[in-house]
């Protein structure tokens, strides 16, 4: 899988791929204007109800509560805990045409983010931690600045409570 070269005043983290563009032809491609991809590795309790809120709030919120305008993918990146058929079952009940990658050992959030990009049937593709860090609106914003043309994005969190809350 090729990446486009990046436009050095660009955005960085959100990217354009060639692989998707290849694809771009195809009936899922054209109904959705996005994919989503999330990483996860041993997820808090009751991450699955937090989930589904968070996606459809984003689509109501800010994709016109259009339910076709977003691919999800979630990868699970080897969970040894809380990853069960009665979570994915949750989700895929909530959460129609969700994709989910599964293997059974962590390999690293890098090759789980590659896992998931290779699944992607449209042009653009976007990629959040599960926990949102940057806001439901900042995924908009994400694609709207691929729309105008630019070639990859990046959010940095230079702000709130983020930091915190780490160990």
């Amino acid at each position: 899988m090729r990446l486009q070269p990046a436009d050095p005043g660009g955005y960085p983290g959100v990217y354009r791929h060639a692989y998707a563009q290849r694809k771009s032809g195809t009936k899922a491609c054209a109904d959705m204007v996005m994919d989503l991809v999330v990483p996860f590795y041993n997820p808090r309790q009751d991450w699955e109800f937090r989930f589904v809120t968070n996606i459809h709030t984003l689509i109501d919120e800010h994709f016109g509560g259009d339910r076709n305008a977003l691919q999800i993918i979630i990868v699970n990146d080897g969970s040894t805990a809380l990853f069960t058929d009665i979570e994915t079952a949750y989700l895929r009940q909530h959460i129609p045409g969700l994709t989910i990658i599964s293997y059974p050992e962590n390999q690293g959030k890098g090759y789980a983010l590659r896992a998931g990009v290779a699944k992607t049937k449209t042009q653009y593709c976007v990629y959040s931690d599960n926990d949102f860090p940057f806001g439901l609106a900042a995924i908009r914003e994400m694609y709207d600045a691929l729309q105008k043309g630019a070639d990859i994005v990046a959010a940095c969190r230079t702000s709130g409570n983020y930091f915190r809350h780490l160990p």
